[in-house]
């Protein structure tokens, strides 16, 4: 417990660190819904609709220490590994699932891995709580189906 009167963190505990957090963003990314076509039953495939920018700027990406997961999709290997991807706290909070947004690598420092800029990560989880400094994104990097650069 601590003592009478004080609290184990402080207020303003988050925002002190938040710029050591941002600090280390090395990447840039562009965040966006949408884009993609859909399917009307009654006229068929339907072309590409308007994509939405959620977030554009600087981020994290960092490969997760997961087995790839590799399958048969319709008859096609499917590969794809997890990251987790990163933008200061705060950012609007990103769809995951369904409404999976899109992550576009734009560029990475000296640090970062030249392979990177241009990949398309799916948002797939998007982690909350209560003492935040960063906003953390598992995303979904395919390596079957990536667009061309």
């Amino acid at each position: 417990m601590p003592f009478p009167g004080t609290t184990v963190i402080p207020a303003g505990w988050a925002a002190h660190h938040k710029p050591v957090t941002e600090g280390a963003m090395g990447a840039t990314c562009r965040i966006t819904t949408g884009g993609a076509g859909g399917w009307n039953p009654d006229t068929g495939a339907t072309g590409p609709g308007a994509e939405t920018v959620l977030y554009e700027g600087k981020c994290r990406i960092q490969a997760q220490a997961t087995t790839p997961t590799t399958g048969d999709a319709a008859g096609q290997l499917v590969t794809q590994h997890t990251y987790l991807v990163v933008i200061p706290s705060d950012q609007p909070i990103i769809p995951t699932g369904d409404a999976g947004a899109k992550v576009r690598v734009l560029t990475v420092d000296q640090n970062g891995d030249a392979a990177l800029p241009g990949r398309i990560l799916t948002v797939s989880d998007a982690r909350y709580s209560s003492l935040r400094w960063e906003r953390d994104l598992t995303c979904i990097d395919d390596h079957t189906n990536q667009e061309a650069p």
